[in-house]
């Protein structure tokens, strides 16, 4: 409890953002959109309440639905089970109690495992429930997807000053994109 004398939000406010933090991370797996992404996340805001802002709520009853759902099909879906288990788990330390900053992305790296696991029984039940060998086609489209993404993101990271400006477009309110943008266009005499 003393680290959080250092942090602007309480273990709850903490507790309650890290409740949205953990449905962000399962976003970025399964929606992978660019803007989300990148190295800044200072600008996630803080959960007061349960209610403020309004996506708390819902972001606590689907981490709960998700870990009963994870114990309920433990038998029966033993890969989902893991899956759901496995993303909760390689999260535990950081989205909990500890005054840790509350979002990296590299925190879901190995994390996000879990999710390919999910996806990969959610590809086996729809295979088995409709004996339709076109379901597989969906595992080459999201590696087609992912690469896409992938080479985009290279391409905004090709350089410090493409990263920094990346970064400042996709999430304008962070402090420390602008802040290191700025040490860049100092050092590069652009002032």
């Amino acid at each position: 409890l003393p680290g959080y004398q250092y942090r602007d939000f309480t273990l709850m406010q903490r507790l309650l953002t890290e409740a949205r933090a953990l449905v962000f991370y399962i976003g970025q797996i399964l929606v992978p959109r660019l803007s989300s992404f990148g190295l800044y996340h200072d600008d996630f805001g803080i959960s007061h309440t349960l209610l403020q802002p309004w996506t708390t709520l819902p972001a606590v009853l689907s981490i709960t639905a998700l870990l009963l759902l994870a114990l309920f099909t433990l038998r029966r879906q033993p890969l989902f089970s893991l899956g759901l288990l496995w993303f909760f788990a390689s999260h535990a330390l950081e989205s909990t109690v500890y005054p840790f900053e509350l979002i990296y992305e590299h925190r879901n790296y190995l994390a996000s495992l879990g999710i390919i696991f999910v996806i990969i029984q959610a590809l086996l039940w729809l295979h088995t429930q409709y004996k339709d060998k076109r379901i597989w086609l969906l595992v080459p489209t999201l590696v087609i997807v992912f690469a896409i993404s992938t080479t985009i993101r290279s391409y905004e990271w090709r350089d410090l000053s493409s990263l920094l400006i990346a970064h400042v477009k996709n999430h304008p309110e962070s402090p420390r994109a602008w802040a290191n943008l700025s040490n860049v266009y100092v050092k590069n005499n652009n002032y």
